[in-house]
């Protein structure tokens, strides 16, 4: 089974370097929980999040909007992904303030925060004129939420 990351991560949408010419990613760590791994899991979360909402943009809707559609049994899968989506966000602020890599101002206000742009890319994605790819966007994004967090650069 191949690796799907342009980092061989197996995560889509992960790697493939920085966007706007903003924030940096902080360095080094990965996903091996050292200095640096809560930026990385950050951008790698968050790409995933925005690739997912740029793929499946009805899915998206639906699930945040349209949850009484549902049969009972899709809506509770969906509210578990949900949960499960805001859990590790907010592990991962935690880990990366607690490492000193994240100036996080308030936990849940920021996931909130970082969660609720990402959702949003399904209702306005693709934008006539954006002139951004889903790998562009989602790697902007992934910027945006490392600004939010207050990432530190090393």
């Amino acid at each position: 089974m191949g690796r799907a990351g342009a980092d061989g991560s197996g995560v889509p949408g992960v790697g493939g370097g920085v966007a706007g010419g903003g924030a940096r990613q902080p360095r080094a760590g990965r996903g091996d929980g050292g200095p640096g791994a809560a930026g990385y899991r950050l951008a790698a979360l968050v790409r995933a999040h925005v690739r997912a909402h740029t793929g499946y943009p009805m899915l998206a809707v639906v699930a945040k909007n349209e949850m009484h559609a549902l049969s009972p049994a899709a809506a509770a899968l969906a509210v578990a992904v949900r949960r499960r989506s805001e859990a590790l966000l907010a592990e991962v602020l935690a880990m990366g303030h607690q490492q000193g890599v994240f100036d996080v101002v308030h936990l849940e206000a920021t996931a909130t925060a970082i969660g609720g742009m990402s959702i949003r890319v399904a209702s306005w994605y693709p934008a006539p004129g954006a002139g951004l790819s889903p790998s562009r966007l989602a790697d902007v994004y992934a910027s945006l939420a490392l600004r939010v967090a207050g990432a530190r650069q090393h």
